[in-house]
């Protein structure tokens, strides 16, 4: 008995020092600010206020919106300015290239823009995505290069994101590459979940296994226990955070566990069947 309960308290002691670890790891989170990539040039340069709004994993696509001749108030506010001459804005991801038209002294209404990214959501919760957003000015009348400066928010809810220059540089404009991943409190809930999951499938199958075996008794209320376990696995998976459709490498957990505890079931349904109550 005491050996037990020195056990116990050391695995109580460890997780609270475990929690407390990641807890502190976790929330160690830099505040949030803007970041600045401005184009040399001689000219006064064009501001364009960029926040990336959405994205779609799926889809591989992220949503972006753009405000042009952005200006700065006094207290660092963004108020839409006006372009001192006609413009057109190139933006583009890396697979295609849309055009702007911006009219002098007219306030350019916003746009929102979707961009291409590479990777898989079949690799939640570690999957990550990378695109490109290059953007790039000139002079309607003199088709001349106009230098802009991009004023990049990068935070959205339930995602990570990194923005950075694009390196070799662009001819002209401003490119970015940016990066986006689930942040880490997502991963940790996702494989506590999923260690959830695994635990209420091996559970589920050694009932099933011990009693069918002849080592235990078969007891009527477990057949309860076992056919909520059915149903409580799809349950954990869909409470995950951003969980994705059916068909990801996450089937290789939820699917095993799912049929871990269905053959459970059933090894206790053909036992209580045979043998009824009896030892």
């Amino acid at each position: 008995m005491r050996r037990r309960a020195v056990t116990l308290g050391s695995l109580l002691l460890a997780s609270a020092l475990l929690y407390i670890g990641v807890f502190t790891l976790l929330y160690r989170v830099p505040p949030h600010t803007e970041q600045i990539f401005a184009e040399t040039g001689s000219a006064s340069p064009l501001n364009i206020y960029i926040t990336i709004v959405d994205m779609d994993p799926v889809r591989e696509e992220l949503s972006v919106h753009l405000d042009f001749a952005t200006i700065v108030g006094p207290h660092g506010g963004h108020y839409p300015g006006v372009p001192p001459r006609n413009m057109v804005v190139h933006v583009g991801d890396g697979n295609s290239v849309q055009d702007i038209n911006l009219q002098a002294q007219v306030s350019a209404a916003p746009i929102t823009l979707r961009v291409s990214l590479r990777g898989s959501v079949g690799d939640y919760p570690f999957d990550r995505y990378h695109g490109r957003i290059s953007v790039s000015a000139s002079t309607t009348a003199e088709d001349a290069p106009q230098p802009v400066r991009l004023i990049v928010w990068p935070v959205m809810s339930n995602w990570g994101i990194a923005t950075e220059q694009a390196n070799p540089l662009p001819s002209s404009g401003v490119a970015l590459d940016v990066k986006v991943a689930r942040p880490a409190p997502f991963i940790v809930i996702a494989i506590a979940v999923y260690t959830a999951m695994a635990l209420v499938g091996l559970s589920g199958l050694t009932i099933g296994a011990l009693i069918f075996l002849g080592l235990r008794r078969t007891e009527s209320t477990l057949i309860g226990s076992l056919a909520a376990m059915v149903f409580a696995v799809p349950a954990l998976r869909g409470a995950l955070p951003g969980v994705p459709p059916l068909g990801g490498h996450d089937v290789l957990v939820f699917v095993w566990v799912e049929l871990a505890v269905i053959i459970g079931l059933t090894l206790f349904v053909i036992t209580w069947a045979r043998r009824g109550s009896s030892p």
